[in-house]
């Protein structure tokens, strides 16, 4: 029997299908928004090869975004409490502590619950801290307030009462009085869902999961009964947020387990891959169509946490630790109200899409600039060849939005590519500087349909000397759910093959397969392209990523500036370079291999300042130099470092303001 493994992105389904002999057939197709199932089944059917092996399929593992999609979009139902009497504000309450990038706002910052103060109702019982029965449920009062939650056009009922989970009768006891009341009425009870202690977290954890089970218990209802009538031969298992996979009837019942279903598999794909490759340190980043999700493996095994923020609620239970952002390759580029460029949150989706997809979309994503800017080949099938792209649309839309900016269509796109560059390297950086590692230390894989395509520019951004890509970027997810454990197969290890820039524009691209850093390549669309048809060429960097092998290369510094060691990115010769200002005839543009900077001889020395002469000191205090780069994340357009203006030392050294001493002044007189 065939085993498959499935993953349902914003933008397109994955599927991966593996035979008896290990055979891998893999296939695309855009996902369907309104009837997600029916992309899975034509999917599934496609990559088998037809109606007439569908009863081939065994295994089918899937990884769903629907309850990943409910919590960003807050699309989810009015959701209703039950609780002990005396405890009806504790999800008002919470924690009264505020995020620490808003720790001195004076506004109200507490994200809002899932469960309106009004539709919390108190019952009379209390089970005490060793379980047992203070006083007992009053059933009446239960009959009542499930009769005005009906009332009121709730479908949706979280119970929480005090310890629970040492004695969950009275909540069991109130499922079966809201099933005979109000059969219409899903209950989840927070002995099952987070049978641990601590109130607020487990009140909002099971609110949450009654805030996506109706969404979830319909998605999976209809693609159990969809895949039971295509496949009869099959079983359905779901991955959950913490790797592993369940059935449908049980993920139905906890979807609070799936919100990093479709995340949860590149993961394990990312596992997968470093047993393939040999990288123990991995900084795993999948870009998608609507996110960009960063994940850290060390010694290839991947981090579990035991609780998540989700729209900034807590949520307790298991899960890979994720990060996600809103940048993905159908991230839409837009002007604010200030006029600052942006780009992102909002994403055009499936439908109707980039505007390169030919489907009605105007406005640009981070996909029409990729493609505008020459990324990406249009001969290349997309989605199995039911895609073509067109490149009028997408330079339209570019230019349209260059046309409020004061810039061309291509200068439009490579803002674009900046832009989602440096937010995704604020999630990388956020994912390793900020919990005290180096991410100089890890290798970077980028998967997902755009990861590759934006690798290469993270690492040069971080400071990363390698870089490896499956050889299916955007089939990693699909992969790891196909199996609970992956069967061993070989990967397929090339040279990166590139593709030509358009005219005027610098470098090359490059996508590998299982490349390591010697054979991958650094992105060259990392300097503003030139507009003028006379202006002299800019550098043109195939910019290979190396490590150097050299002391002070392992220790991370440069011996004779003690900067951080970064891949060198400058390959020209004999051309003038976008980042330096002088003609190089022999060695490129004069960058640094080790520092990334722009070589110059030294300056001045530095005059002690009249603080330290005060203290006694004839020279500053060494400070403490940055450990890595400087550029922060940001949503908005800035200028790439490499084209700021530097200092350069005077020819003569500058006259001292201060007087010099006259003959007279000696040393005795004073």
């Amino acid at each position: 029997m065939k085993r498959a493994g499935v993953d349902v992105g914003g933008t397109f389904t994955d599927v991966v299908v593996i035979d008896e002999d290990g055979q891998v057939t893999q296939n695309k197709v855009p996902s369907n928004p309104q009837h997600l199932e029916r992309s899975v089944v034509d999917g599934l059917v496609r990559t088998l090869g037809g109606d007439e092996h569908t009863a081939d399929l065994g295994f089918l593992g899937h990884g769903t975004t629907v309850a990943t999609n409910v919590t960003l979009e807050r699309t989810g139902p009015r959701v209703a409490m039950i609780c002990t009497r005396g405890f009806r504000d504790i999800i008002e309450i919470a924690r009264l502590a505020r995020p620490g990038e808003k720790l001195y706002t004076l506004k109200d910052v507490m994200p809002d619950p899932v469960v309106a103060r009004a539709d919390c109702f108190e019952v009379t019982e209390r089970v005490n801290a060793a379980g047992q029965v203070v006083a007992a449920l009053d059933e009446d009062e239960v009959r009542e307030a499930i009769t005005a939650i009906a009332a009121r056009g709730i479908t949706s009922l979280a119970v929480c009462l005090m310890f629970s989970f040492r004695n969950p009768g009275h909540e069991r006891r109130i499922r079966e009085i809201a099933a005979e009341a109000a059969p219409g009425i899903q209950v989840s009870i927070s002995s099952e869902v987070w049978p641990e202690f601590r109130e607020y977290e487990r009140a909002s954890t099971t609110s949450l999961n009654s805030y996506l089970k109706p969404s979830a218990w319909k998605y999976l209802s209809k693609l159990q009964d969809a895949c039971a009538e295509a496949f009869p031969n099959s079983s359905l298992w779901v991955m959950q947020s913490n790797g592993g996979l369940t059935t449908a009837d049980s993920a139905s019942d906890q979807p609070v387990r799936l919100v990093m279903s479709g995340p949860a598999g590149g993961v394990i794909g990312a596992r997968y891959a470093a047993q393939q490759t040999g990288l123990g340190n991995l900084l795993a980043v999948d870009m998608g169509g609507t996110s960009f999700d960063v994940s850290l493996l060390q010694g290839g095994q991947a981090t579990l946490v035991d609780r998540q923020e989700v729209m900034g609620l807590p949520l307790q239970g298991r899960a890979l630790d994720i990060m996600t952002i809103g940048s993905g390759g159908g991230s839409i580029a837009w002007v604010d109200a200030a006029g600052q460029f942006r780009v992102g949150p909002r994403s055009a989706g499936a439908y109707p899409g980039p505007a390169c997809y030919g489907r009605g979309g105007t406005e640009p994503t981070v996909t029409d600039a990729n493609y505008v800017l020459g990324l990406f080949s249009p001969d290349s099938p997309i989605a199995g060849g039911d895609l073509e792209l067109d490149f009028d649309a997408a330079y339209t839309a570019c230019a349209t939005l260059g046309a409020k900016l004061g810039l061309t269509a291509v200068e439009t796109a490579w803002g674009i590519r900046q832009i989602v560059n440096a937010s995704m390297a604020g999630a990388v950086r956020t994912a390793s500087v900020r919990r005290g590692l180096d991410p100089r230390d890890f290798a970077l894989l980028g998967f997902g349909g755009a990861g590759p395509l934006h690798a290469a520019d993270i690492a040069s951004e971080m400071g990363i000397t390698e870089v490896s890509s499956p050889p299916s970027p955007a089939a990693s997810a699909p992969w790891a759910s196909r199996s609970p454990t992956p069967s061993t197969t070989s990967s397929t290890r090339s040279r990166a093959s590139s593709t030509p820039m358009p005219p005027g524009m610098p470098g090359t691209i490059c996508a590998g397969s299982w490349t390591r850093a010697p054979k991958s390549c650094a992105t060259a669309a990392s300097t503003m392209p030139s507009t003028s048809s006379n202006a002299p060429p800019t550098c043109a960097t195939r910019g290979r990523i190396r490590r150097s092998t050299s002391a002070s290369a392992k220790r991370g510094t440069s011996p004779d500036r003690g900067r951080p060691s970064t891949p060198s990115i400058c390959g020209s010769s004999g051309t003038r370079c976008a980042t330096s200002r002088s003609n190089s005839s022999t060695s490129g543009c004069g960058r640094s291999a080790r520092s990334g900077r722009t070589s110059k001889p030294p300056g001045p020395p530095r005059r002690p300042s009249r603080s330290h002469r005060a203290h006694g000191r004839s020279s500053p205090r060494p400070g403490r130099r940055r450990a890595f780069p400087s550029t922060t994340a940001s949503s908005s357009l800035r200028v790439p470092s490499s084209q700021a203006r530097r200092w350069s030392p005077p020819a003569t050294p500058r006259p001292s303001s201060r007087r010099a001493p006259t003959p007279a002044s000696t040393a005795a007189d004073t």
